[in-house]
Parts: structure tokens; C-alpha cells; sequence
């Protein structure tokens, strides 16, 4: 299967858990993004934009709006978000968007959780656009529950690549990083059976003592945080 078949039977499931997601990362950001004068812009592209989760945060601030994606299916599904003209929907791969797009003929580029953007990409982002490059990625998800026996996910950490790259190249650039909380109620028969494969019975039978005692239900606070990393272009 290639990338773009994978993606597009994934369209609908990946924007379910975009919509159950606890982060209000949508409006925080515009926040951000308007109090340090990035926005209000003329053109913003939205690289990889996926189901068009800032459409309707980002939108109104900017006078043209063009969503690059190479999934069609993510692409109908952001058509939803917006009615307004001022928003483009462009099928194209991140590689034939920067080797196509003139240099300096967009205001700012945005980018949020993008699989596919290498720390030398920030330089072509840097060409292209006039104003701002902005790249948002999830660099902590913690709970109490499970966090403490999982496996960090590489992703988490790409934006200490990229900084260190464009430490390399000396290019000058800035983070601002939004943390969110929420508390979920989790059963203990969950616990063990997601837990089951990975762990020892006699260290899980430990753990759902400590953790749910003589209670079928325990507590699972969690802390999600993303970073913003962002710089002229």
C-alpha cells in the first residue's frame, strides 16, 4: 500500500481522534499567533494540513488560505470546515509543492504534525515564504497510568532536530509551548487488559494494586504539550 492509499482510508478515523482530542490547541495557538503580530497575513499555507483541523481558527486572519495535502479524502473532509472563498485546497506532494512554489510568494507557512518534513526542508520553507515559517509538533504526552511503561515515540522529539539543524545554519528562531491537562476515569479491567502483553502477571497484579487498590475505577490525569517553533523567514 502506498503512502497516499494508506492515508486515505485513514481520513476518516484520523479525524475522529482529531475531533475526541482533549488539547484545545486550536485556539491557543490563533491567540499566540495574533499577539505576536504573525497573523493577521495575506497568504497562509497550510503544509500537510491533513482534514484541515486550523481551517476555521486560522481562517479568518488571513486573506488566502491554501491547504496542500496529497490525500484526496483528507482533502473532501477539509472541504467541510469552511465555506469561505478565501480558502484553497491543493492535491500535491510536499516535495512538488517546494520544488514548484515560487521563492518569497507566501506570507507564512504553517506546518503541524507533519510525518514527512526533514530539518533540511526548513531552508526551502525559509525561501518560499516572506514572513514567517511556523512548524507545531506534540513534544509531551504524559498520564500516569500507562506513560510510566510505554516507549517514548521518536516524533516526539523531532523538533529538537530541526532546532539543532537551524542552530547549524545559524538561523535565528523562537518556541512557545502550550500545555494542556484533563483527567480521564479509567476501569481497572482496561488497565489490565491493555497493560497484559507487556508486563510480568506478577509485577501488573503490583501495579493495579498501587494504583486502583479494592476500586474497579482509578484516576488517569494526563499532560499533553506542543511546541511552536517558529522563525522569519
Amino acid at each position: 500500500m502506498d503512502d497516499e492509499t494508506f492515508w486515505d482510508e485513514f481520513a476518516a478515523e484520523y479525524e475522529a481522534i482529531q475531533q475526541e482530542s482533549n488539547a484545545a490547541i486550536e485556539p491557543a495557538l490563533t491567540e499566540f499567533l495574533l499577539a505576536e503580530k504573525i497573523l493577521p497575513a495575506k497568504t497562509l499555507v497550510d503544509l500537510a494540513g491533513g482534514t484541515g483541523r486550523y481551517v476555521p481558527f486560522l481562517q479568518p486572519y488571513v486573506t488566502r488560505y491554501l491547504l496542500v495535502d496529497f490525500s484526496q479524502a483528507m482533502l473532501e473532509i477539509a472541504r467541510t470546515k469552511s465555506r469561505q472563498p478565501n480558502l484553497s485546497l491543493n492535491k500535491q506532494t510536499q516535495q512538488t509543492f517546494l520544488a514548484t512554489t515560487p521563492p518569497h510568494s507566501i506570507d507564512v507557512i504553517f506546518s503541524a504534525m507533519n510525518p514527512a518534513l526533514t530539518p533540511p526542508d526548513l531552508l526551502q520553507l525559509k525561501h518560499l515564504a516572506q514572513s514567517y515559517v511556523l512548524i507545531l509538533r506534540l513534544v509531551e504526552q504524559k498520564d500516569r497510568l500507562f506513560s510510566p511503561f510505554e516507549m517514548s515515540d521518536p516524533a516526539l522529539h523531532l523538533n529538537e532536530a530541526y532546532k539543532e539543524f537551524l542552530l547549524q545554519q545559524q538561523i535565528p528562531f523562537q518556541t512557545q509551548r502550550f500545555s494542556f491537562t484533563s483527567t480521564e476515569t479509567l476501569t481497572k479491567d482496561f488497565f489490565t487488559a491493555y497493560l497484559a502483553d507487556d508486563l510480568a502477571p506478577e509485577k501488573l497484579a503490583q501495579l493495579t494494586q498501587t494504583f486502583f487498590a479494592d476500586q474497579p475505577t482509578a484516576e488517569n490525569p494526563q499532560v499533553i504539550t506542543f511546541e511552536l517553533l517558529y522563525f522569519h523567514a
